[in-house]
């Protein structure tokens, strides 16, 4: 299984598909770095609270928002502000990386050489959490050391490793969004179904949770929000409820275990 994760990685990373989730990273870091920290600061996107500037009153993907007694956590936040693109970004990426084989007639010849459904899904499925992730949390990081210079503070080595969790938290839940685009293509067969399903939703999330959070004051259960990772990374990106950011480590683990096991007990009852 090693081998066979290390030959999708080395794949992946010789795709075209790598390539332009690369360059898309590399876009929304100089997008991060090269705004204005100076007031009135910015870019926002979905939020919602009291009080932007300090950190913990509001939600969202808030950037340049300086809370004068938290500086640090300024800049992660600044660091993540374009989290809602890297969204999209994974959803295509995933449904790109995830269906080549599948369509090639790859996967079929290797079930037909006797191969388990767990060594031909599992490895795809890992390699591209892993890709994408490596390249969330690399550009993330540069933002954060990079606007953390511009605001004037220097990270402990805490404070990075801080940043560092949540960037991988981030992550994970965006790894949880790929496993979703796993499962529905292997039971629809439709790689633009598989992606366009995970979009809609994650819309609706990002577009209505903030909403929800301004009318009610606060987080209310809501389960068509509270069962997406995009309603987490509103939570984490913004360092807002730290109930919430642990519980994200949580549902991001057990989500993708769960989906990628459905996963692979769809591949296998079809045969690939």
């Amino acid at each position: 299984m090693i081998a066979l994760f290390g030959c999708e990685v080395r794949k992946l990373v010789g795709s075209g598909a790598f390539l332009l989730v690369a360059l898309a990273g590399a876009a929304l870091m100089l997008a991060t770095v090269l705004s204005p920290s100076a007031p009135p600061g910015g870019p926002l996107f979905m939020v919602a609270g009291d009080d932007l500037l300090a950190i913990g009153s509001a939600i969202g993907f808030i950037g340049n928002q300086i809370d004068p007694g938290r500086v640090t956590e300024s800049a992660a936040r600044t660091a993540f502000v374009y989290t809602p693109l890297w969204v999209a970004i994974v959803i295509v990426f995933a449904g790109t990386a995830f269906s080549r084989d599948f369509a090639s007639g790859a996967a079929a010849v290797s079930r037909a050489r006797g191969m388990s459904a767990a060594k031909i899904v599992v490895p795809k499925l890992a390699a591209a959490v892993m890709v994408a992730s490596f390249v969330y949390v690399l550009f993330t990081s540069v933002c954060f050391m990079l606007k953390a210079i511009d605001y004037g503070v220097a990270p402990t080595a805490a404070e990075a490793l801080g940043f560092l969790a949540l960037s991988a938290i981030n992550a994970l839940l965006c790894g949880s969004l790929a496993c979703q685009v796993a499962l529905l293509f292997l039971a629809l067969r439709s790689s633009f179904v598989s992606v366009l399903v995970p979009l809609l939703y994650g819309a609706v999330v990002l577009i209505g949770y903030p909403s929800s959070f301004a009318a009610s004051g606060g987080h209310v259960p809501n389960l068509l929000f509270d069962l997406s990772p995009v309603f987490y990374l509103f939570h984490t990106c913004s360092l807002g409820s730290w109930d919430l950011i642990a519980h994200a480590l949580t549902y991001s683990v057990l989500s993708m275990v769960a989906l990628t096991s459905a996963s692979v007990l769809l591949a296998d009852r079809r045969g690939v």
